[in-house]
């Protein structure tokens, strides 16, 4: 009774403190028309929006440190993606980005949610602990989380982030964005772990930010035209319908609940070779 109650008072008391933090910086994210969007550096002050917006997120890693140290890393990555999606359910949708905007900054922004994002897992794991459940290979040995090849096999998973936005990603509703990065989020960190069930996720939780920024590049490459341009033709690609805001929400939250999946699929040597002890019949003690 007392771990349910641990848990879930972790879980669910850094949801509301993690969205509480959050809602606090959604008065700096006002642009010129006077809404409030999912993008820090496009708004009147994009460099203020962008600290506080900072701040925010480190209050955040260390309320998931807490979290981490009551449940793991994989609840306090949910406990912050979460939090972030209750600010982000209460912003514009990305049409005021598009219409008001340019997508230089948005590049700008996803390369530094990426980093940001990568600082706070290793804040994460460093000060809240490594999650229990992540065993050594059939060695002994446990990879490095960040600059092995078992790391880097595991962060590759973080393409499927793409597809599933090509795929899902058609308007500017925000459930609809959020959605889709949390389906393709939640896909990487399931196939990320079992290719590399012996590794720390440490580049594997932030992974889906870097390719989506890759994809975000790639579609403003692609295309011809002002945003608001081709906003108004309904031509633009699927990932610049996505702000940046929605994409940290769902990454966070999707990469989390895949990873924990992934466990039900896994069977470690270690538990296959616990020896059996037989206990002896009845016949054998007479």
């Amino acid at each position: 009774m007392a771990l349910f109650i641990r848990r879930n008072g972790a879980l669910f008391g850094g949801i509301l403190l993690t969205a509480i933090v959050f809602l606090l910086a959604r008065p700096v994210l006002e642009d010129h028309r006077g809404a409030f969007i999912p993008a820090a550096l496009q708004a009147n002050s994009g460099i203020v929006a962008m600290f506080v917006m900072t701040i925010c997120l480190a209050v955040a890693t260390a309320i998931g440190i807490v979290v981490t140290r009551l449940t793991n890393a994989c609840v306090a990555l949910f406990v912050m993606g979460a939090g972030i999606y209750a600010l982000d359910y209460r912003l514009a949708e990305s049409t005021e980005i598009l219409l008001s905007g340019s997508f230089t900054p948005l590049i700008i922004e996803m390369l530094l949610w990426f980093a940001l994002v990568l600082a706070a897992v290793v804040a994460l794991f460093k000060f809240g602990g490594p999650l229990p459940d992540v065993h050594p290979d059939e060695d002994g040995e446990t990879p490095s989380p960040l600059v092995s090849p078992e790391a880097f096999k595991a962060a590759a998973a973080g393409l499927l982030i793409l597809p599933a936005v090509w795929l899902l990603s058609k308007s500017e509703l925000t459930g609809q964005a959020v959605g889709a990065v949390f389906i393709g989020a939640m896909l990487a960190g399931l196939l990320g772990r079992l290719i590399s069930p012996h590794v720390q996720p440490i580049l594997l939780f932030a992974s889906p930010l870097l390719f989506a920024t890759i994809g975000v590049v790639i579609a403003v490459v692609v295309v011809d035209g002002t945003p608001a341009e081709l906003f108004t033709s309904r031509k633009l690609p699927a990932p610049l319908w996505i702000a940046p805001i929605d994409y940290l929400a769902g990454s966070l939250a999707g990469m989390s609940i895949g990873y924990g999946w992934a466990r039900s699929f896994l069977h470690h040597e270690d538990e296959e070779d616990e020896p059996v002890v037989a206990r002896p019949t009845a016949s054998a003690d007479q």
